[in-house]
């Protein structure tokens, strides 16, 4: 019979039959490996630019059923006053909670944005202005730029073809906005006030509330 050879023939044998010297070195070795990884992952994201997320959404679907009305004062139908509050909750689902509403002043746009803040349990921030009643993506950029750099993930609550408009103006990507349609948006800036350069955005979601039969009331 033929005896092997201990591949550690100078050191002591562990109970188990490996090298207690050469247990010592491989948890040395193993040790620093992690370690130098771990550092390797800290500089990748030390490099990376800072990025935050936009939410976009389109007021949901709104009345004409009192001709006597402005534009500006008209409210959500049956289909917009659902549609709103399943946005809401898909929302909070996914974790997208903002951290400021920004919604123009048109009822049915502060209705839409009061609702999903509703469904959301939000309490942050919430401001209405007129500026961005039907806006072009121009004035949405510029009322961007008033927000804080702290804040991470607001919630822009306007109208089309403004949204669209700014969605393809960030990400370079045409997308339909239907009423109550939402568009996660990634920007790689540190101040909403310095945007990169058109297209530079990344298109991250795309949400949007189950189509209605056309016979639906509202």
């Amino acid at each position: 019979m033929v005896e092997s050879a201990s591949v550690w023939p100078d050191f002591p044998q562990q109970r188990h039959g490996f090298p207690a010297q050469g247990s010592r070195l491989f948890l040395h070795f193993g040790a620093l490996t992690r370690a130098i990884a771990l550092r390797i992952s800290s500089i990748s994201a030390s490099l990376r630019p800072p990025v935050k997320t936009l939410l976009l959404m389109r007021h949901a679907k709104s009345s004409w059923r009192d001709a006597g009305l402005e534009d500006h004062e008209r409210p959500l139908n049956g289909r917009g006053r659902r549609a709103a509050p399943y946005m809401g909750k898909l929302l909070a689902e996914r974790g997208l909670t903002p951290d400021h509403i920004l919604t123009s002043s048109a009822l049915r746009a502060q209705d839409t944005a009061r609702t999903v803040a509703q469904e959301l349990a939000y309490a942050g921030p919430f401001e209405v202005t007129r500026r961005l009643y039907l806006a072009d993506p121009k004035t949405y950029l510029a009322a961007l730029a008033d927000l804080p750099p702290s804040v991470q993930r607001p919630l822009i609550v306007g109208h089309n073809p403004g949204i669209s408009e700014l969605v393809f103006e960030l990400t370079g990507t045409e997308l339909d906005m239907p009423t109550a349609a939402v568009a996660l948006i990634e920007v790689p800036t540190q101040d909403w006030s310095s945007f990169p350069e058109r297209g530079a955005a990344k298109l991250a979601g795309y949400f949007r509330p189950p189509k209605e039969d056309k016979k639906s009331k509202g």
